[in-house]
């Protein structure tokens, strides 16, 4: 893998590793969840960077930026919102310096917490922009759950991205849909038409429904990705626990490999054991 070659010239020939959760590891490192992570990468930077490294040495050739809230939006709860550019210009210079030549960099773009078509288009094209002038090898958007916000997300990008290539992600359910019903294969083909250069699912339920989501999208003409969460947590004695352990991960990503997904990585509760467990999948199939 030379990350020098355009991401999706590798896709091509071989898959990708996406790296794991952010929030969750920085909560391990003494960050309360009322907290802005995102504005960490200039207050706290070595914790930011402390996880992107983890998850490189755990074999992770994607790394998504610490933005998933770093739109206007969001980051307004914390009186940050003036700071859009400064705080996504700063997360990806840790996730550049992390990656080095070992990975490409990907921009974290969350939903905007808009509940207006031009508010929400106005802030996640604000953040993609910051994004693509940062340096970014791809535009990640995450965890839409409503397919108006999706269209506008993947639009922003699209007019921002300069050629930069576009991965969108929904967020589905137990029974691998969306909000409001759609399937997985339908929201594939509204991706595609709106045009994101891959397609895919993350977060939701765990990975057993991200893969109902992602498989009826492999027929779809492009490259799919996967990010499950570690699924929901559960209460065991005075802790939260996600149920999906690093060897479950290792075998799902086993088995999309097998039937043709380019990308596969995780979301909230996964760890770095996660991803080497993903990465030894990748190398098996290679």
């Amino acid at each position: 893998m030379d990350p020098r070659q355009p991401l999706l010239t590798t896709l091509r020939s071989e898959p990708l590793v996406i790296d794991g959760a952010m929030a969750t590891q920085l909560h391990e490192r003494g960050i309360l969840y009322s907290a802005c992570f995102e504005e960490l990468a200039i207050s706290r930077p070595e914790l930011v960077s402390a996880v992107h490294e983890q998850y490189v040495r755990a074999g992770a050739t994607l790394v998504i930026t610490n933005t998933f809230g770093a739109n206007a939006g969001r980051l307004d709860a914390h009186g940050l919102s003036a700071r859009v550019r400064e705080i996504n210009t700063a997360a990806v210079k840790l996730a550049r310096e992390a990656a080095s030549d070992r990975a490409y960099v990907g921009g974290g773009i969350g939903p905007s917490l808009r509940d207006d078509v031009e508010g929400a288009s106005a802030a996640l094209r604000e953040q993609a922009e910051a994004l693509v002038e940062a340096g970014v090898d791809a535009l990640v958007i995450e965890t839409m759950v409503q397919p108006w916000e999706l269209r506008v997300a993947i639009n922003a990008a699209k007019a921002a991205s300069h050629g930069t290539a576009v991965i969108a992600h929904v967020s589905v359910d137990a029974r691998g849909v969306m909000a409001d019903g759609t399937s997985g294969e339908d929201i594939g083909k509204q991706m595609r038409d709106l045009g994101a250069d891959v397609i895919g699912v993350n977060c939701s339920h765990g990975p057993t429904s991200v893969m109902l989501a992602v498989e009826s999208m492999l027929g779809l003409g492009l490259p799919v990705s996967a990010m499950p969460s570690a699924g929901l947590p559960e209460r065991v004695g005075d802790r939260l626990v996600h149920p999906s352990t690093p060897e479950d991960f290792g075998l799902c990503a086993r088995r999309m490999f097998g039937l043709g997904l380019r990308l596969f990585g995780g979301c909230c509760g996964t760890t770095p054991a996660h991803i080497e467990h993903v990465a030894r999948a990748s190398e098996a199939r290679a």
